[in-house]
């Protein structure tokens, strides 16, 4: 039976995977602790686990690396990085 936590539990009886005291049925990052249900885009994605966090279709590594703030959507002229451009 598979135990994606490692906590003894086997999955179908346990009902928080990654032990942050929210439900696996009502967390949106079940598999990453996100206790405050961080989500900053409002997708179906809590920030612990959402690759992209503004959603603007750039991943937030790569926005990290070239200097653009991955909490703030580069869309619609906006400059996230404070350069003078929209990305």
């Amino acid at each position: 039976q598979q135990d994606s936590d490692a906590d003894g539990a086997g999955d179908a009886c346990d009902l928080d995977f990654d032990e942050d005291e929210v439900l696996n049925a009502l967390d949106n990052c079940p598999l990453h602790a996100n206790p405050t249900q961080s989500n900053v885009d409002g997708d179906r994605f809590g920030d612990a686990c959402d690759p992209d966090d503004d959603n603007d279709g750039m991943p937030d590594g790569w926005e990290a690396d070239n200097g653009f703030d991955p909490l703030l959507a580069a869309d619609g002229g906006t400059d996230s990085d404070g350069d003078g451009y929209a990305l």
